[in-house]
């Protein structure tokens, strides 16, 4: 066998002995996770287990929650992830793991490279195994330097970091108040902006989870009228819907003729979606992009471009990106549609599907552990909103109810956990007001 072939058949690179040992480190001294998440996330550790671990802990920093081997097993009981972690029992195996917390620094370095080890390798037999197939030259070179480029943007190598001092940031951002850059961005829906502090901000991740049929791409298109209603083109990344869906769905948001009276009410029709093309700055449509990859250069095209101020990606578990299984692959583009973000100053909307799971619970209340295929989109998120459609779980319920959740808000105050609205499926719109006398019956999920 050729060191190749060996190299190509070998397990990918990994070592789960150091992975235990700096997740000990942390269980030994907790003060460290904030150094050692500046360095290693969660999709760099090869074992899912400690991945799930390293997810459950910073949960518990963030909700200010000590961290210790007995409140890790609560935070994962409480996550349904004990078991998946493997147990209590193997909490104690990860503490015992350490030998001293000083070596933490260099746990970190070994992990990521081994994880870039993994992505590399991946890329390189994927490359080797289209040469196989006879892929012609010139498509091997265009899909290696697609690879290579994707690979930079993933391991933070395209550009130097940007550097500034607080004071500078602040005198920045005090700058751009009472301007178009510094006013937070309604969403379209006055309840839900209230809720979460008044809108999203420019550099935001915002993800909108949902079961199948939940309205998942409604919400993203009435967010987008909302922005190009204000005078700002957006940009929509659908690999879920087509144009032409996209259009009959703007179409009846547009107009009140109802559907079934278009062909006896063309005229009018017609006219309705002048009056919109009128009113409203241009939304970019793109369809059939397949990689993340290719969705962030669109979006970074519709924003160089064409001034773009306001993205939706419908949605995440339908792109593919880099990994073995779709966990690693979700991964991936929850990273790289962060990086868009933060990177071009912009709201990213990002859709997601949410587990089955949550519809066996008691109560239809989505958590960020009922986001589909990875951990890593809830640590990523700016925001994290859930939509619930009741009438789709019970048809006893009212079509005409519709509920939202708020589960994150990393950069402001949740003013209200969850509330009610009502739907209008037929115009493709959601009325979330915020009548002066609004009383929520859903005060309990403050909590």
């Amino acid at each position: 066998m050729t060191r190749l072939a060996a190299t190509i058949d070998s397990p990918p690179p990994s070592d789960t002995g150091l992975e235990r040992s700096l997740l000990g480190c942390v269980l030994v001294k907790p003060s460290l996770l904030a150094d050692v998440a500046a360095l290693v996330v969660a999709a760099d550790f090869y074992s899912p287990a400690h991945g799930i671990v390293f997810r459950a802990m910073l949960a518990m920093q963030a909700d200010h929650v000590p961290i210790d081997a007995e409140t890790l097993g609560r935070a994962l009981a409480a996550r349904g992830e004990l078991t998946t972690a493997g147990g209590l029992g193997y909490i104690g195996e990860i503490i015992g793991s350490c030998p001293t917390w000083q070596h933490w620094k260099f746990y970190c370095g070994e992990i990521v490279e081994k994880s870039q080890l993994r992505q590399l390798k991946y890329h390189a037999t994927e490359l080797l195994e289209d040469l196989a197939k006879g892929t012609p030259a010139k498509e091997l070179l265009a899909s290696a330097a697609n690879r290579i480029a994707d690979l930079r943007k993933e391991l933070g190598l395209a550009k130097p970091p940007e550097i500034t001092s607080l004071a500078s940031a602040a005198q920045k951002r005090a700058g751009a108040i009472g301007t178009k850059h510094g006013l937070l961005r309604k969403l379209g829906f006055p309840e839900l902006d209230y809720a979460i502090g008044g809108g999203v901000a420019d550099g935001e991740m915002v993800i909108f989870g949902a079961r199948p049929s939940h309205c998942k791409s409604l919400v993203a298109l009435q967010s987008i009228h909302a922005q190009t209603a204000r005078g700002d083109t957006c940009v929509i990344v659908s690999e879920e819907m087509t144009s032409d869906v996209l259009g009959e769905r703007t179409l009846l948001f547009a107009s009140e003729i109802p559907r079934e009276e278009w062909d006896s009410s063309k005229t009018i029709v017609v006219g309705d979606a002048a009056t919109y093309r009128n009113e409203h700055a241009p939304c970019i449509v793109v369809t059939d992009t397949v990689t993340t990859s290719r969705a962030v250069d669109e979006i970074t095209k519709a924003v160089e471009v064409h001034g773009a101020r306001f993205a939706a990606v419908d949605y995440a578990q339908l792109l593919e990106s880099p990994g073995r299984t779709m966990y690693e692959q979700v991964t991936a583009t929850s990273k790289a549609i962060k990086r868009a973000a933060v990177k071009l100053k912009i709201p990213i909307l990002l859709l997601c599907q949410l587990n089955r799971e949550v519809e066996k619970a008691k109560t239809f209340v989505p958590t960020m552990k009922d986001l589909r295929d990875s951990g890593q989109l809830e640590q990523d998120a700016d925001v994290v909103l859930f939509g619930v459609w009741p009438h789709r779980i019970n048809h006893e319920n009212s079509p005409t109810d519709y509920q939202f959740f708020v589960a994150k808000n990393r950069n402001r105050a949740i003013r209200k956990a969850a509330f009610g609205a009502k739907i209008n499926p037929s115009r493709q719109y959601i009325d979330a007001e915020r009548p002066g006398n609004y009383e929520s019956t859903f005060d309990k999920f403050k909590d």
